[in-house]
């Protein structure tokens, strides 16, 4: 992304405890710029309470962990609330090898790990 615009990026990891889930990851330029990370079921009824996710890199690790959201009940509440994994903007640059503090965007390389419980 540009600085000053919104980026989503979604990807569907099929069949995990037989049940579909979405990789969601959004960043949002206002107020400041900020990476917001979550994973939702796709089924209305679940039976996966939690998940970690983590972000590392540069010898610095950003981990959480929180209850699975149906999407039924909504990926922007997720973030409304802030139930998620949320990584400020100089942050992922830092994690991406950078001082955190240019404006070159296209030097963020955020790995995503984590585990469905």
């Amino acid at each position: 992304p540009q600085p000053g615009e919104d980026m989503l990026w979604q990807r569907l990891i099929v069949s995990s405890h037989g049940k579909h889930f979405v990789l969601r990851v959004h960043r949002k330029s206002d107020p400041e710029p900020q990476y917001f990370m979550s994973l939702a079921v796709l089924h209305a009824r679940h039976h996966c309470n939690r998940y970690t996710m983590s972000v590392a890199g540069n010898h610095r690790k950003y981990i959480f962990e929180g209850p699975t959201w149906s999407v039924k009940r909504g990926l922007r509440e997720v973030e409304r609330v802030r139930d998620c994994l949320i990584i400020p903007e100089n942050i992922a640059l830092f994690l991406s090898g950078g001082k955190g503090s240019e404006n070159d965007l296209s030097i963020i390389n955020l790995t995503v790990a984590g585990e469905i419980l």
